[in-house]
C-alpha cells in the first residue's frame, strides 16, 4: 500500500482572489476543488502541409499541464474565479515516489519539498496560472504522466490526436485522493459562507488500473461531506457512476454533469445518429436527470443544451465563422467552466448556458488547450443565441 501523502503545493503567492464582477465585493468566491485522476501534458504542434512519411516544420508548438480537471481549473482561473486542483502525476520515472509532506490546501502547513522534474513542471504550471489563482494538490505515482499530441495542419484544416498510455495506479494512490477530498472539505466545514456548501469537480478517464469501484467511493466521499458534485466523464463510466452517486445522495445524485455527445449517447444507449437535432440531445439528458440535478450536454458546433430536473430546458449556441476556428481541443472544459462559474455568481439557467457558450467559443481563437481571453468571452456573449426548449 502506497501510504506518501498528497504534495501540497505552496499557497499561491497572490494576495487575494479576485471576485466575479457581479458578485459581492465582500463575499469570497465559492470553494472549488477539482479532482483529475489521469492527468495529461498537452502538446500541440501547428504544421502547415503535415504529411505521413515526410520531413515537417512545426510552427507554433505549446505545451501545457492538463486532464479534464486540471483544464477546468485554468478555465476558472482565467474567468477570475480560483480553485484547487488535485491530480494524480507521474514521478516522470519507473521506480519509487517523490513523496512529499501533507497538509492542507490553500493555506495548509507543513515542509513541502521543491519538486522537481515532471512533477515540478506540472506544479508551476498550475500556480502560475492568473488572474484567479490555482492551489496545486499532486498526488505523485511512480511513471510518466501521459501526452497527448496533437498535429494541426491549418493548410488541409485537418487535426491528428496521438496518445500515450502514462502511468499505472494501484490502491494506494486512490487512498490518498479519498484522504487528501475528505482532508479539502473538512478543512472548510464550519468556514463555509455559502449555504449551498463547497463544489468538488470530479474529470477525465479512468487511468489504467483503476475500476469504477475507486470513482464510486470518490464520489460518494465527496457526497456524504455534503459537497455540490460536477462529473465530467465518459459515457459508460458517467452512467454507472450516476445509479451509484443518487444510492449514495439519498436519491438527490450529484448536481451537475457535462457529457459531450458521445459519451451523451453511451449514457443513454442510443446511437449517436439518434441524437440528430437539439431536441433528441435535449431529451436524452433529461433522461440522466435522475441522477443529476442539471445536465449539460456539449453538441459540437451547434452549441450546448442545459436541462435540469424538472423538465426546464434550454439550449443556446453561437455562429462562429471559419477562419475563427484555430482549434476546438479543450473547448468542453471551457464550456463547463464558463457555466458554472456564472452559476456560483448566482446568474440565471439561461444566462450560465450562454455564458458557458462564450467562454467556449473565444477558446476555439487559440491553440492551447485552455487559451481564452476573458474580453473576447464578453465579446461573443453578445451573439450568442438562447432559446428555451
Amino acid at each position: 500500500m502506497d501510504s506518501h501523502p498528497p504534495i501540497v503545493s505552496p499557497p499561491h503567492p497572490t494576495a487575494s482572489p479576485t471576485a466575479s464582477p457581479t458578485a459581492s465585493p465582500t463575499a469570497s468566491p465559492t470553494p472549488v476543488l477539482t479532482v483529475t485522476l489521469h492527468a495529461a501534458v498537452d502538446r500541440v504542434l501547428r504544421v502547415p502541409g503535415l504529411a505521413v512519411g515526410g520531413n515537417c516544420v512545426a510552427e507554433a508548438d505549446t505545451r501545457s499541464a492538463a486532464g479534464k480537471g486540471v483544464n477546468l481549473s485554468l478555465a476558472l482561473s482565467r474567468l477570475h474565479r480560483p480553485s484547487t486542483a488535485m491530480a494524480v502525476v507521474g514521478t516522470g520515472s519507473g521506480g519509487g515516489s517523490s513523496g512529499g509532506s501533507g497538509g492542507g490546501s490553500g493555506g495548509g502547513s507543513g515542509g513541502v519539498p521543491e519538486e522537481s522534474g515532471e512533477l515540478g513542471w506540472f506544479a508551476a504550471s498550475l500556480r502560475s496560472a492568473r488572474p484567479g489563482r490555482v492551489d496545486p494538490i499532486l498526488i505523485d505515482v511512480p511513471g510518466t504522466t501521459r501526452e497527448n499530441l496533437t498535429l494541426i495542419d491549418p493548410i488541409a484544416q485537418t487535426h491528428t490526436h496521438i496518445r500515450t498510455a502514462g502511468y499505472r495506479v494501484d490502491r494506494g494512490p486512490l487512498q490518498r485522493v479519498l484522504g487528501g477530498v475528505t482532508r479539502w472539505l473538512s478543512d472548510r466545514e464550519g468556514k463555509q459562507e455559502h449555504e449551498e456548501g463547497p463544489v468538488v469537480c470530479i474529470g477525465g478517464s479512468l487511468p489504467p488500473g483503476m475500476d469504477i469501484t475507486g470513482l464510486d467511493l470518490l464520489v460518494r466521499a465527496a457526497l456524504v461531506e455534503r459537497a455540490r458534485v460536477v462529473l465530467d466523464l465518459h459515457g459508460p463510466t458517467l452512467r454507472d457512476t450516476l445509479t451509484a452517486a443518487r444510492r449514495a445522495g439519498g436519491g438527490e445524485g450529484v448536481w451537475l454533469i457535462k457529457p459531450n455527445l458521445e459519451e451523451l449517447a453511451a449514457a443513454v444507449g442510443v446511437p449517436i445518429e439518434r441524437l440528430d437535432t437539439v431536441e433528441a440531445a435535449a431529451e436524452a439528458a433529461a433522461s440522466l436527470t435522475h441522477g443529476a440535478a442539471m445536465v449539460l450536454a456539449s453538441l459540437g458546433p451547434r452549441g450546448a443544451v442545459l436541462v435540469e430536473r424538472g423538465g426546464s430546458a434550454w439550449h443556446a449556441r453561437s455562429l462562429v465563422p471559419p477562419d475563427k476556428v484555430v482549434s476546438s481541443i479543450g473547448c468542453g472544459d471551457a464550456l463547463l467552466a464558463g457555466t458554472l462559474d456564472a452559476l456560483l455568481t448566482g446568474d440565471s439557467k439561461e444566462a450560465a448556458v450562454a455564458a458557458g457558450v462564450a467562454t467556449a467559443t473565444a477558446n476555439l481563437e487559440g491553440t492551447k488547450t485552455i487559451s481564452f481571453q476573458r474580453e473576447r468571452v464578453t465579446w461573443w456573449r453578445e451573439s450568442v443565441q438562447v432559446s428555451r426548449l
